[in-house]
């Protein structure tokens, strides 16, 4: 479901940093060691940019 909303600069700022905390602390990480730690994180980093994308042009999806 797409929805449109007032954009969210600030709370779209706050997901892309801490994205690039999480892509960070993985480069730090053993990813062969903990592959399915690597597997989540690199979800939740590509998760966090696009809802970024979308708060800053205005539009929520759920679903």
């Amino acid at each position: 479901m797409i929805t449109k909303i007032k954009p969210d600069k600030n709370k779209a700022n706050s997901l892309k940093k801490m994205a690039l905390i999480t892509l960070e602390r993985l480069k730090e990480t053993n990813m062969e060691e903990y592959p399915i730690n690597t597997l989540i994180d690199f979800y939740d980093i590509i998760h966090k940019l696009l809802e970024s994308i979308t708060l800053k042009k205005g539009v929520k999806i759920k679903g």
